[in-house]
């Protein structure tokens, strides 16, 4: 039988949370990274999405984290980008204004996308050749500095769902 701590388990959720030492949270509740599709196919910031996370912020939880943002140059849809710094302003834009009118913290999740096409054909890590193998830890580098540059409180390396990531992992390694 589970032993009830008799302290309320459930007011911890109100509590401050520390990340490490240098990342503290004002309570534990976590927006996690959602497809909004709102950005412009460029990837681009909109106001749609700045208005989105900020309806999260106000909300009162303690951190947000964008949804996946591409770390390289390709076509990806209404999906954020930071694989160049001329992405990085309207990221600011976001994260200042996050901050600015709540107490949330705000994280970028990046990813790395495999090619896809319509016709159906879906790029697997085989067919990667050495040097875009090693070009992969570099994107992701310049992509978490760009997000500190632009105010990120944190960045979340996204490894699932069978995007580039994911697909190096394995039970053997």
């Amino acid at each position: 039988m589970i032993e009830i701590p008799k302290k309320d388990v459930a007011m911890k959720l109100f509590e401050p949370y520390a990340i490490g030492t240098k990342l503290t949270l004002v309570n534990r509740i976590m927006v996690p990274a959602i497809v909004t599709r709102l950005a412009t196919v460029e990837g681009n910031v909109t106001n749609a999405i700045i208005e989105r996370y900020l309806l999260y912020a106000r909300g009162g939880a303690g951190i947000l984290v964008t949804e996946a943002v591409s770390v390289k140059e390709q076509k990806s849809g209404p999906f954020l980008r930071l694989n160049d710094d001329s992405f990085i302003p309207g990221l600011k834009r976001l994260t200042e204004l996050v901050h600015g009118e709540s107490d949330a913290k705000i994280a970028t999740q990046l990813v790395h996308f495999l090619k896809i096409a319509r016709s159906g054909y879906r790029q697997k890590v085989e067919d990667l050749s050495l040097n875009d193998g090693k070009e992969i830890p570099e994107l992701f580098a310049c992509a978490v500095l760009r997000a500190r540059t632009a105010g990120f409180d944190a960045v979340e390396l996204h490894f699932a769902h069978a995007y580039t990531m994911s697909s190096f992992l394995s039970r053997y390694n």
